[in-house]
């Protein structure tokens, strides 16, 4: 969490292996991005997300592991993405997989409506 909050990419990508494989499953899902294989793509990835919301950031709620399984519950935060305006909360949880002391695989689990009806690209549920 304090990597991601200080939104240093190269810090962030050091915590992943060389080929590590990172999905964010409402997306992959949607069709809107493939899951990411190896730490060059995370990286990249992590340079768009810091672009398209500047001030993400994220509170941890929990976390467990089991050896080499770790799930942490997460709530994120941000007010802009690309031309949208307006105030991201995200509950979500990251199942994660170590190779040693480096991540090597992520699956990361939210919905997808509630950034999407929050930020104004898509009705909120409560318009009818």
């Amino acid at each position: 969490m304090e990597a991601w909050d200080s939104k240093d990419v190269d810090r962030i990508s050091t915590l992943y292996t060389d080929d590590a494989f990172y999905e964010d499953v409402p997306n992959v899902e949607n069709g809107w991005v493939a899951p990411m294989r190896g730490r060059q793509m995370i990286r990249e990835s992590l340079v768009e997300t810091f672009e398209e919301i500047s001030d993400l950031g994220f509170e941890l709620v929990s976390a467990s592991d089991t050896g080499d399984r770790v799930v942490v519950e997460w709530i994120m935060t941000g007010a802009h993405f690309r031309q949208y305006i307006g105030r991201l909360s995200i509950c979500g949880v990251s199942v994660i997989k170590l190779k040693g002391d480096k991540i090597a695989w992520v699956r990361e689990y939210y919905g997808a409506y509630l950034p999407l009806s929050q930020l104004g690209m898509v009705p909120s549920q409560d318009a009818g």
